[in-house]
């Protein structure tokens, strides 16, 4: 069985490609959208559209990857997404990671 990447691990590859800022964006998107019992399924198809096929699927293996990461071995929730913000994208200097209104809708 192959070992998953960190969550940082893939966003950051991908990134190199698209841009850190935008896939982070994206996959955050993508992921409420996964979660929205196929209520936003055309809006998560807008969003892949826009990578190509092998990256689409590292976006989903971020997604499995991140799951398991913020099991925390069972010690709790770890926050992935405000942990990869703070430490890759914000550096530390912006705050906190708080998602836009539009992913709560």
């Amino acid at each position: 069985m192959e070992q998953f990447k960190s969550f940082s691990q893939y966003i950051l590859q991908i990134g190199y490609k698209y841009g850190l800022h935008s896939v982070f964006d994206d996959f955050l998107e993508m992921v409420i959208c996964s979660l929205s019992l196929g209520a936003k399924e055309d809006r998560y198809h807008e969003i892949v559209r826009n990578y190509e096929k092998p990256d689409a699927y590292l976006m989903a293996e971020a997604f499995g990857s991140l799951v398991i990461e913020m099991d925390n071995n069972g010690e709790g929730l770890k926050d992935g997404f405000g942990d990869f913000y703070m430490e890759c994208l914000s550096h530390g200097h912006n705050g906190h990671f708080l998602p836009r209104n539009q992913y709560v809708k």
